[in-house]
């Protein structure tokens, strides 16, 4: 990518944490589905269903696409401040 290929317009707080929300739901489900998710997070995961339509299928079962949410998660939340050091994840 050269410099005239890149828009050095930042993205508003709002959108970022919306994106951080959107990942933050879609690593849940996986983790919740790819688990043997337990009885009490259905009525979680079938709104999760309604809201984002079947693409939120696409990564259950896929250890690739997993941890690709959850870079993207991490650095979501990087920039909105927390560490690189920050573990929230492992219990999402």
């Amino acid at each position: 990518m050269t410099d005239g290929d890149r828009d050095d317009t930042m993205r508003a707080r709002a959108e970022v944490q919306a994106a951080e929300e959107e990942y933050f739901d879609r690593y849940w489900y996986v983790l919740h589905r790819g688990r043997g998710a337990p009885a009490e997070g259905e009525a979680a995961a079938a709104a999760l269903r309604h809201r984002y339509g079947p693409s939120i299928e696409e990564p259950v079962g896929d250890a690739f696409r997993e941890g690709e949410l959850r870079g993207r998660l991490a650095a979501l939340r990087w920039v909105l401040g927390s560490s690189w050091d920050d573990d929230r994840l492992s219990g999402a």
